[in-house]
């Protein structure tokens, strides 16, 4: 009955949480307001369970869960408990809100069926401007010290009718904005000094390629700022959903970072973010290394004599590997991912939740040797992407190569050629790789399914 009732939401802890008897709720009542990005990060279902698990165990009597889309700044969903005891069970808060939760979980399978790309990165939250109407509109309705804030989304501002004020490719705003005023721009806080004023932040950002480390930091400092400012506390900024999730359900703000705003600002301007070097493991292509790893790799897809498939594979979804190699004596680099919402591998990020990336080669591969990349869950190949970087040296001619792709027990080759003389250092990854330093790899042209 409860499921039916609700749509479909996943509810494995709701069920699990019929079982349990709630205790009566001793803290005063309060108010959880979540920002959503109307792209698919992260995943409907963990942000589901997330949402739901907060409606089961963490909202009593008397507290509110409202739910927006923070980019369009409107209303989702909102469940806010009568102050009476019979709200303390969960069939009868359910009951009572089973169809606001169902308008969440609409929302979330939509921007996930959404067809059209939208600008900059993915989650786009448009923060300032949601805040803002937060604090116009629903804030001055609610106690003060009674109100925590979440937003799950990219933590990199951009919008495209202002890309001077953008946050990508390293930027992040001088200190100088928080004091102009509000025409001059929309990170502007001068004429809202109260406008946060008791309210914690919750900051689930989904970026995963950060430009640097150094850029990290500044915009983690930038928005404690600007939440400041405002008299509230940014009290978390992490990438870890569950963790953030659990702060923000706890209204926890010990170990919030805490920054202060340099004196004038240093004048209204966007700056660079420093761009620190990657560690790079230089690996000798030795000739029994070069053995070792043909011998592993799925039955030598990278030996030169590897019987090469011109047929199309039955199936599109499974484990594979991919890799390149080639002549001019200057570094190339593979980056692949299973589709646009997981993370690349590539030297710089040699584990994720896909595969590895094994060994990177600095020089063109001597022998039979391919930098490569190896999935070891299960994808769908007529999603994965993969890319070619010119990295570093001179190649006159512009470098060419073989790729290589072994999937389904087959071998599939190709060729890649990129038009630059020079290497970039990779400059441009993940969001814009395009240009004569990269070379997209045709997936689908190799399996022979275009």
């Amino acid at each position: 009955m409860i499921r039916s009732t609700i749509s479909g939401i996943s509810l494995s802890a709701v069920v699990a949480a019929q079982l349990v008897s709630s205790a009566p709720a001793e803290a005063a009542a309060h108010t959880f307001i979540v920002g959503l990005a109307d792209d698919c990060v992260p995943p409907t279902e963990v942000l589901s369970e997330q949402l739901m698990q907060l409606f089961v165990k963490r909202l009593h009597p008397g507290d509110g869960l409202i739910v927006y889309d923070a980019p369009r700044r409107t209303l989702i969903a909102t469940a806010v408990l009568p102050d009476r005891e019979a709200f303390e069970r969960l069939p009868v808060r359910v009951r009572e809100f089973g169809s606001e939760l169902a308008k969440i979980k609409r929302f979330l399978e939509g921007r996930c069926g959404a067809t059209a790309e939208a600008a900059g990165p993915a989650g786009n939250l448009y923060l300032p401007q949601f805040l803002e109407e937060l604090a116009r509109v629903r804030i001055p309705t609610l106690p003060r010290e009674s109100v925590s804030v979440l937003v799950v989304g990219s933590a990199l501002y951009n919008d495209p009718r202002d890309p001077g004020l953008s946050m990508l490719e390293g930027h992040f705003p001088s200190d100088a904005h928080l004091n102009a005023t509000p025409t001059a721009s929309v990170f502007s806080t001068a004429d809202k000094h109260d406008a946060l004023a008791g309210v914690d932040m919750h900051y689930c950002f989904t970026d995963r390629d950060w430009w640097s480390e150094a850029h990290k930091e500044a915009v983690l400092r930038w928005w404690s700022l600007f939440v400041k400012t405002q008299q509230g506390t940014l009290a978390t900024f992490s990438g870890d959903l569950a963790s953030c999730f659990e702060r923000f359900e706890g209204s926890v703000t010990a170990g919030a970072p805490s920054f202060s705003a340099a004196p004038g600002g240093g004048g209204l301007q966007v700056l660079l973010a420093k761009r620190s070097p990657v560690e790079r493991q230089v690996l000798a292509a030795a000739s029994a290394q070069v053995a070792h790893d043909n011998e592993g790799a799925a039955g030598g897809f990278l030996d030169t004599h590897a019987t090469i498939s011109h047929v199309r594979p039955p199936t599109l979804r499974g484990l594979a590997k991919i890799g390149i190699r080639w002549a001019c004596p200057v570094d190339l680099d593979i980056y692949a991912r299973g589709g646009p919402s997981t993370e690349f591998l590539y030297y710089g990020h040699t584990e994720t939740a896909e595969g590895h990336f094994p060994h990177d080669y600095t020089q063109a591969p001597d022998g039979s040797a391919f930098e490569y990349i190896e999935f070891t869950r299960e994808i769908d190949l007529s999603r994965m992407e993969a890319f070619v970087n010119f990295y570093g040296g001179t190649c006159p001619a512009g470098p060419s190569g073989i790729v290589r792709l072994w999937f389904n027990n087959h071998i599939y080759e190709g060729q890649f050629a990129l038009a630059a003389k020079g290497g970039n250092h990779g400059d441009g990854r993940p969001d814009h790789m395009t240009g004569p330093y990269w070379a997209q790899i045709n997936v689908k042209k190799l399996l022979h399914i275009e």
